[in-house]
């Protein structure tokens, strides 16, 4: 899905499936949708196939935007987060898929901003392995693969920066065998940009969320820097 973004008026851009269903959202159809996350400026909606007539369902990310310079003639949290799953799936690790985006602004000032990814069916996030009675073998695979990833991340010059336990997504298929998917990576950015992330941070933020003594923490740190050297 080839995207060109503008500072100074409204676009957007859609897979061709979706785009026919896209302007019937923007213009009412939402307000049937269920409400999955909601804050001052955004809020996620699960988008189902009885609502948009398509095969599959999505969550429908939008940014309400009321500070004028923060996006004044620069790129939206939409747009931010999209330049992040690419370079994610660029480096090479699994992200949801992107299926649409874009932004509405009104005499250059941008108003609303939306982002939408296919909806990940039968996953769960990964705060349930912060539980002290979660299941220790699947927690164990969970944080070593992450940080696999997290490695490759690194290797390939990027920071996450939101590297919580709740933006990885997992599920288990019919053999037990784990899958992994990364949302919300609206923050990851070149380590040489960001004045704010760091390869550190990332790391101590994944693992301070799941409880773990000193030695569990020291031994999956040697396996992230092992995996660091892989790649």
């Amino acid at each position: 899905m080839p995207i060109n973004n503008s500072f100074i008026r409204s676009w957007s851009h859609a897979k061709d499936d979706f785009a026919p269903v896209l302007p019937g959202l923007l213009n009412g159809g939402l307000r049937y949708c269920k409400v999955i996350y909601r804050t001052r400026h955004k809020e996620c909606l699960l988008v189902t196939p009885e609502v948009s007539g398509l095969e599959y369902s999505v969550v429908f990310k939008r940014y309400a935007e009321k500070r004028f310079f923060r996006y004044f003639l620069r790129p939206s949290l939409a747009y931010r987060e999209f330049l992040g799953f690419k370079l994610t799936a660029d480096a090479g690790i699994p992200a949801a898929e992107v299926v649409a985006l874009g932004e509405k602004r009104k005499f250059v000032k941008l108003e609303e901003a939306f982002f939408v990814t296919r909806y990940l069916e039968g996953f769960r996030d990964g705060n349930e392995f912060c539980q002290s009675e979660c299941d220790a073998e699947l927690k164990d695979e969970f944080i070593r693969r992450n940080l696999s990833y997290l490695a490759k991340l690194h290797k390939a010059g990027l920071v996450h920066g939101c590297f919580h336990p709740r933006n990885e997504m997992f599920k288990l298929d019919d053999g037990g065998k784990m899958e992994i998917v990364w949302i919300d990576l609206a923050s990851v950015v070149s380590e040489k940009k960001s004045r704010r992330f760091s390869k550190e941070g990332d790391l101590q933020r994944f693992l301070c969320e799941f409880g773990l003594s000193a030695e569990k923490d020291a031994e999956y740190r040697a396996f992230y820097h092992s995996e660091y050297g892989k790649y």
